[in-house]
Formats: structure tokens, C-alpha cells, sequence
């Protein structure tokens, strides 16, 4: 893979190729990838733990329109689905703690591992049953729209890991 001279600096200090990815630049980002931008370069890693993360990270957060058609970008260049990033958490963690189910099951059949533990000993799934199960408690979860969608998106990857289970 070649090295490219790229400005390092963005938004919140990104790499060009994490910043397209967390904007869903779909068009940027095959830019950087035909430049050669490293697929599983890690942002700065800051001193209380945050950062350290792969582009791959940014496409599993935020707002779900557009961060699957990013994620197959990257996974088709050869990204991996398992590089942990902050608090050792991988994109799947993300997926599953932002309530995304469309990007969850892309991740997981394209190789990201369902076991695998974050710094706190945490799986995707204990992540998103336990988000899920807090959520529900809430007495006021419904109110805003968006926790509402979150909701509705979390308990679609809770059925979408119930069926994997073999019974």
C-alpha cells in the first residue's frame, strides 16, 4: 500500500479518510481509498482514552443513513470488521450501543466477531441487550423521536441476535 501526503487535521482532528467516513462522503471516501489512504489507520489516541479508532468506527456511529454503503466501501478495501478502537470496543460495539441494525448484521456477515470482548469485558450482544434492557426501564424513553428510532433499532438487533441462537 502506498503512503499519500494528506492534511491530518479536520473536524474534531480526524484523518481525511475518518472525516469522510463519519460524514458519509461516499464520493470522498473513494477518492482517499484509490489515493491509497490507510484502511485501518487509527486516530489520535487521546490521554483519557479516547480515540484510536479506524475509519470503519466512524461509519458504524452516528446517524445510520449512508454508514453502510461507507462500511462496504471500506470492508471491499480490505478493512478489518474487528479492529477495536477506544475503550476497546470495534464497530460492531458501536453499531449495537447506537442502535443501527443495518450496519450490525453488514458487520456481522462480513466477518465481525460477536464475541469479541470491549475493555470492560463487554460482547456486542451483552452491549446490546444491556443498552436495550436499560432503555426500556427508562420512564421516559419514548419521549423524543430519537430515542424512540434508537429503541425500535435496538430491539430489532436483540431479535436479529435471538435468531442466530440455534435452539
Amino acid at each position: 500500500m502506498k503512503t499519500i501526503e494528506v492534511p491530518i487535521q479536520s473536524e474534531f482532528m480526524l484523518p481525511p479518510l475518518h472525516q469522510a467516513a463519519r460524514q458519509r462522503d461516499v464520493k470522498k471516501v473513494r477518492s482517499l481509498l484509490a489515493e491509497g489512504a490507510d484502511i485501518n489507520e487509527l486516530n489520535t489516541r487521546e490521554a483519557n482514552g479516547e480515540g484510536g479508532n479506524p475509519p470503519l468506527w466512524f461509519a458504524a456511529q452516528g446517524l445510520p443513513a449512508g454508514g453502510v454503503a461507507i462500511a462496504q466501501l471500506l470492508i471491499e478495501s480490505g478493512a478489518d470488521a474487528n479492529t477495536k478502537g477506544e475503550f476497546g470496543m470495534t464497530p460492531l460495539h458501536i453499531a449495537c450501543s447506537w442502535g443501527h441494525p443495518d450496519m450490525v448484521i453488514f458487520l456481522h456477515q462480513n466477518g465481525a466477531d460477536l464475541d469479541i470482548k470491549d475493555d470492560y469485558g463487554r460482547t456486542p450482544v451483552s452491549l446490546a441487550r444491556a443498552d436495550y434492557e436499560e432503555a426500556k426501564a427508562a420512564p421516559n424513553h419514548t419521549q423524543p423521536i430519537g430515542c424512540t428510532l434508537w429503541l425500535e433499532g435496538m430491539a430489532e438487533i436483540n431479535r436479529y441476535f435471538d435468531s442466530l441462537i440455534v435452539h
